[in-house]
């Protein structure tokens, strides 16, 4: 179940299957740097990130990066 939904997530609206090239990049260079995964989306030139965690700990680190 979870494949399908990251699967479902990784979809562009109207388009099955197919993502921006350079939301993937950049979704991946954020996944490399926070050591965390992210995900993007984006319609329009208007989007959000999220990135998990999955403990207090993990989530100091990764505002730690992110403000360092």
């Amino acid at each position: 179940r979870e494949l399908e939904r990251e699967a479902a997530a990784k979809r562009a609206p109207g388009v099955p299957g197919r993502r921006d090239p350079n939301i993937v990049y950049f979704e991946t260079e954020l996944r490399s740097a926070l050591g965390a995964k992210t995900n993007i989306t984006e319609r329009a030139g208007k989007g959000s990130v999220t990135i998990q965690f999955h403990s207090p700990a993990e989530l100091a680190e990764i505002v730690k990066k992110i403000i360092e």
